[in-house]
């Protein structure tokens, strides 16, 4: 995990701080959630499945997370979800629409 708290959390928040001073675009926002996902994919390929077991046994508390189909926002929850997966906490996605 040292690699997610001393690499990918602060290069998120870079990226987050550039964002609202409007030196950052959607764009760029998309390709950090990008590299984000690739990162964590070659994390998780790289721990042993002993480690996996770990990780998965020292998870703890459940995030449900939705953003409405097509906004925006669905780029912030998907690093959320990536940033989950690496971290202490069980996290699924779903393509269900809900109907309210």
């Amino acid at each position: 995990m040292k690699a997610v708290n001393e690499g990918i959390s602060p290069a998120a928040k870079v990226v987050g701080e550039k964002f609202e001073k409007g030196d950052y675009f959607l764009t760029h926002l998309m390709l950090a959630g990008e590299a984000m996902k690739a990162a964590s994919e070659i994390l998780m390929s790289k721990l042993s499945e002993k480690e996996k077991e770990r990780v998965s046994a020292e998870k703890g508390g459940s995030v449900v997370l939705a953003t409405v189909s097509g906004d925006i926002h669905d780029i912030g929850k998907n690093i959320l979800v990536y940033y989950c997966q690496l971290t202490a906490l069980k996290s699924t996605t779903s393509a269900k629409t809900l109907t309210l």
